[in-house]
C-alpha cells in the first residue's frame, strides 16, 4: 500500500505543478469535455485544469486511509495489492486527461480522447477482477450489496464469480477502444452495467438460497 500511495502522490503532485503551470501561461478557454465521438464540445477556464490533479491526490489519500476507517480495516490490509494498483491507474488517468487538454490547446491530436478513457477503464477492470477473489470482507471495498455484508460466504462466493465477469468487462473497454466508431464507448458502458446489476442479483440468490437452507 505504501509503495502504491507513494508512487500515485508522486504521480498526483507531477500533475498538480503541470497544472499551475498550464494555468500560469495560458490565456483564453480550453476544452474541458469531449463527446463520444472524441471530439471537444465544451470549453472553460485554465483554471479547470486544476480539478485533475486535486482529484488526483484526494482519492489517493480516501483510498490510503480507508484501512483506518473501516472497521474492518485489518481484512482491507489482507486484500492484496488492488487498492494501490487502483490509486496508480487513477492518478495516471488524471495526469493523461490533462496531457490531452494541453495537446488540444497546443493544436495537435495524438489519440482520441475516448480511446484514451477505454483503455485505462479497460485495464482498472481487467486488474479489480483478477484480484477481487483476494478482498476480504469489509465494508467499504469491494462488492458491497446487503447480502454480502450480512454474510461472509456470500461475500467470497460474489467476490470469486466477479473476477471473469469484471474482465469481460475490462476486455470489452479495451477492445472497443480500436474500433472507429463515435459510439465505441457505449457498449462496454452497457456491459458494466449488467455485470454491476447481474453481481448484485447475484449475491442476492446466494443469500435467499442461503436462506432457504437455514429454513430446512
Amino acid at each position: 500500500m505504501k509503495k502504491g500511495f507513494i508512487l500515485s502522490m508522486a504521480i498526483s503532485i507531477i500533475a498538480f505543478v503541470i497544472a499551475v503551470w498550464f494555468v500560469l501561461t495560458t490565456k483564453g478557454d480550453i476544452p474541458i469535455h469531449w463527446n463520444i465521438a472524441g471530439e471537444v464540445d465544451g470549453y472553460g477556464s485554465p483554471l479547470m485544469m486544476l480539478i485533475f490533479p486535486t482529484t488526483s491526490i484526494l482519492v489517493t489519500l480516501l483510498i490510503y486511509f480507508l484501512p483506518k476507517i473501516d472497521p474492518k480495516g485489518e481484512n482491507i490490509k489482507k486484500s492484496g495489492p488492488i487498492l494501490p494498483i487502483i490509486m496508480v491507474i487513477i492518478a495516471f488517468l488524471m495526469l493523461g486527461i490533462e496531457f490531452f487538454i494541453i495537446m488540444a490547446v497546443k493544436g495537435s491530436d495524438i489519440m482520441n480522447m475516448t480511446m484514451f478513457i477505454s483503455l485505462v477503464l479497460g485495464v482498472m477492470f481487467v486488474v479489480m477482477g483478477y484480484y477481487m477473489p483476494q478482498v476480504k470482507h469489509n465494508y467499504m471495498l469491494g462488492i458491497r450489496t446487503p447480502w454480502t455484508l450480512y454474510s461472509e460466504n456470500i461475500w467470497v462466493k460474489t467476490h470469486e464469480e466477479s473476477k471473469n465477469w469484471l474482465i469481460v468487462a475490462g476486455l470489452s473497454y479495451l477492445a472497443c477502444a480500436f474500433i472507429k466508431s463515435p459510439y465505441n464507448i457505449i457498449v462496454p458502458v452497457i456491459i458494466t452495467m449488467v455485470v454491476m446489476v447481474g453481481l448484485v442479483v447475484y449475491s442476492y440468490l446466494l443469500f435467499a438460497e442461503e436462506k432457504s437452507n437455514k429454513k430446512k
